[in-house]
């Protein structure tokens, strides 16, 4: 309805007298809504260390934008890390705590309150293309969320195959299948790129999503157990490559960690996990993740081309300065820290962490912010940025050096994990600042880590006495975190920790 109402002020615009004084193109360019177009490009699984070999996304966002060296996923788990941008809150409020029902999932989200809502009542017009959450399928209700003008989102469960999957656009649902030309990330990228081209040349300012399932586990020529299949040019680019070169991979101590993490460990090497039963004659485990490391870094490859196509139809139609751009992951990934190989959810460094930038809109271009932000910031900075009201108590906050950063403060962030556990992790709260880690499980277990000494968490200290002033007021930062709500879930960090 609102689109009716544009086209037919401008033509009201074109029969009026005054449409024939002075220069057509400066009257377009008055009529022209000039708050910032969005586009945000969120991958899956993506650590913060990979970043690296994305060259052309360092260059035209990092370079030109602000870099977030802690950016945080709080709930380090596909489907609620994307909730939490969707609605700016942490998942007990939003409601979606997993990445299947009963607890979480497309179905526990309420769509009728997210940030396309939000944009779309404010006039912008939407797009999505990409992964959306957990459990959409074909039997999905609404197929089509509400706050979305368009939709080409992927479907599960073939959302993680990269040569054989559904695609719902707009209501309709079709399926790709050629190992020619089919590659999931660049069928992607081609839509994305369509729909940059399109709202660019429209009246309104737009919202873009662009959300491709690398660097996630998948399936299809060239994948192996736990890696995704890099697209056929780019099978090979890290043939050489070796596994990170960080303390945590291959942690030799483990006495200090949750029982859990060495039961981890051991089900892989016994093949509990299905490792060694299917590959354990071909591959050792080291070898296997090695090998699944290198097709995960060759999947970002079509990634960082997308990144550059994208940058470059913004400016090809000269949208690019009046865009904010945000380049974020929902978690990150394990390849051996802790002995752990192929995992997520673990309230690590390797798996919070996330790659966290933001280009456009004030962000000073080359800047580098090192105190903690996260995922569930990005909605207050956006509306910040916009204009646009939100429908819910926003959790988070704008980001530092953007439009509506008026608190620079240090606070804490809330860590949460499914209620059920997942997998053989157990459920744990925790609370993280800009010098501690502190999470407490279900099962009793207690870990803390001083990053400012310990930056990869080596040493659990909680059972040290020379903590317990630290223990005892992250114990109370997180008493207030667990069931905070809006304006309140903004904690200030006491002078220490």
């Amino acid at each position: 309805m609102q689109r009716r109402w544009v086209a037919l002020l401008a033509l009201v615009a074109l029969a009026s007298p005054l449409a024939s004084c002075g220069d057509g193109d400066d009257g377009a360019a008055e009529d022209r809504d000039e708050r910032p177009n969005v586009v945000v490009i969120m991958t899956d699984d993506q650590t913060a260390e990979s970043l690296r070999v994305m060259t052309q996304t360092q260059a035209l966002l990092a370079d030109e934008g602000t870099t977030f060296t802690n950016g945080i996923a709080t709930f380090p788990l596909c489907c609620p890390a994307r909730a939490q941008f969707l609605t700016g809150q942490y998942a007990h409020n939003n409601g979606v705590r997993d990445n299947a029902p009963p607890d979480g999932g497309y179905p526990a989200l309420d769509h009728d309150e997210t940030l396309p809502v939000w944009l779309q009542r404010a006039g912008y017009a939407t797009s999505h293309v990409g992964k959306y959450l957990n459990a959409y399928t074909r039997a999905a209700q609404p197929a089509v969320p509400p706050g979305w003008d368009h939709w080409f989102s992927l479907v599960d469960p073939t959302a993680t195959d990269y040569f054989d999957y559904d695609v719902n656009e707009d209501g309709r649902i079709t399926h790709r299948g050629s190992a020619d030309a089919d590659y999931q990330t660049d069928v992607l990228a081609d839509e994305a790129v369509a729909q940059v081209r399109a709202l660019a040349r429209g009246d309104e300012p737009f919202f873009l999503d662009f959300w491709p399932t690398a660097p996630h586990t998948g399936t299809g020529p060239g994948a192996l157990p736990f890696s995704p299949a890099p697209a056929p040019r780019h099978l090979g680019a890290f043939a050489a490559e070796a596994l990170p070169d960080a303390p945590a991979i291959g942690e030799e101590d483990l006495s200090d960690k949750p029982a859990y993490v060495r039961e981890i460990e051991q089900a892989f090497e016994l093949g509990v996990i299905g490792y060694n039963a299917e590959y354990g004659t071909e591959y050792t485990l080291e070898e296997l993740t090695t090998l699944a490391y290198r097709r995960y870094l060759e999947s970002l490859l079509a990634v960082d081309e997308a990144v550059d196509r994208l940058v470059r139809a913004l400016d090809d139609e000269g949208a690019l300065e009046n865009t904010l751009i945000v380049f974020v992951s929902d978690n990150g990934w394990s390849f051996g820290e802790h002995r752990i190989p192929f995992a997520k959810v673990l309230p690590y460094e390797n798996v919070v962490r996330v790659p966290f930038v933001v280009r456009g809109a004030g962000f000073a271009p080359g800047a580098v912010q090192n105190g903690q932000v996260a995922i569930v910031d990005l909605p207050a900075t956006i509306l910040a940025a916009t204009g646009a009201a939100p429908g819910l108590a926003l959790d988070g906050r704008a980001l530092p050096g953007g439009p509506g950063a008026d608190d620079a403060s240090p606070r804490a962030l809330l860590l949460e994990s499914p209620p059920r556990g997942s997998a053989r992790i157990p459920h744990y709260d925790g609370v993280r600042t800009d010098r501690y880690t502190y999470v407490v499980y279900d099962t009793g277990d207690i870990e803390l880590y001083d990053r400012v000494t310990d930056p990869d968490e080596l040493e659990n200290v909680a059972s040290d006495p020379a903590r317990a002033p630290a223990i005892a007021g992250l114990s109370a930062l997180l008493h207030q975190l667990r069931h905070c709500a809006g304006a309140g879930c903004d904690v200030t960090v006491p002078a220490g920790l």
